[in-house]
């Protein structure tokens, strides 16, 4: 397929975007699942992008209470801000990461009532667990997502609920910390279970048209295989502990 390219915009100037700095999908060095879908969209679209990257949650908030930026990405698709909205672009898999050896493979939140569980900053709302953390053994949200690692091969928490590209990302890039890997072992058998349903986020432009131009971008690269041919090559090192539990890939 030959697609064609807005020369109106092929000469603009960057446009600046937050995005928030997640292993395996939005890194220091441009690389990662996010940032590769979103800067492929806007090329085809004759854009270019400029990140700044933040921590989860002050990139939205940079965005739109600093009026900085010309757009935001992985906004969650349910979440307000003022602007113009795209199509959820990117979805997002979180489930349990957990040690086989410990625990019984978990089907459920249910199955993990008893436990001691670790989460992200926010995943108590986001992962709707309300009704769940008086049933944990133990529960706590930590923002660092390196500490879940650690404290999963510690044996100080029993099972993490996180994104499992994410999770799967950071225990490699441990493992290769001899710092870390020294003192533990982490040859233990690492698995994920995906309990939870996909997780759609999208981007949210100051201008209507950049929006606009990048729901049918999207679109059509979506359409040509581009878009799974991103997300494929991001899972496929990961394979081992996420099987295809991740979004089907």
């Amino acid at each position: 397929m030959v697609f064609s390219f807005c020369s109106a915009f092929v000469l603009a100037e960057p446009i600046d975007i937050f995005a928030p700095n997640l292993p395996s999908s939005c890194e220091v060095d441009g690389k990662g699942r996010d940032l590769e879908i979103v800067s492929a969209v806007l090329k085809h679209c004759g854009y270019q992008a400029k990140f700044t990257l933040l921590p989860f949650g002050r990139h939205v908030r940079n965005f739109e209470h600093g009026q900085m930026g010309d757009g935001v990405i992985t906004v969650p698709a349910s979440q307000a801000v003022e602007g113009f909205s795209s199509n959820p672009y990117i979805w997002y898999q979180n489930g349990v990461s957990y040690l086989e050896a410990n625990i019984p493979e978990p089907h459920s939140i249910e199955d993990l009532h008893g436990l001691r569980v670790m989460t992200f900053i926010g995943g108590t709302d986001v992962l709707d667990l309300n009704d769940s953390v008086d049933h944990f053994g133990d529960f706590s949200e930590h923002p660092n997502q390196r500490v879940h690692t650690a404290m999963l091969y510690y044996n100080r928490v029993d099972a993490v609920l996180s994104d499992g590209l994410i999770f799967s990302s950071i225990n490699t890039s441990l493992r290769q910390d001899e710092r870390f890997s020294s003192r533990i072992n982490m040859e233990r058998n690492l698995k994920f279970a995906p309990i939870f349903e996909p997780t759609p986020f999208k981007a949210v432009f100051r201008e209507e048209q950049l929006s606009a131009d990048f729901n049918r971008c999207y679109r059509e690269l979506d359409e040509a295989g581009v878009v799974e041919a991103i997300n494929v090559k991001y899972v496929n090192p990961h394979r081992e502990m996420l099987e295809h539990g991740y979004l089907g890939f």
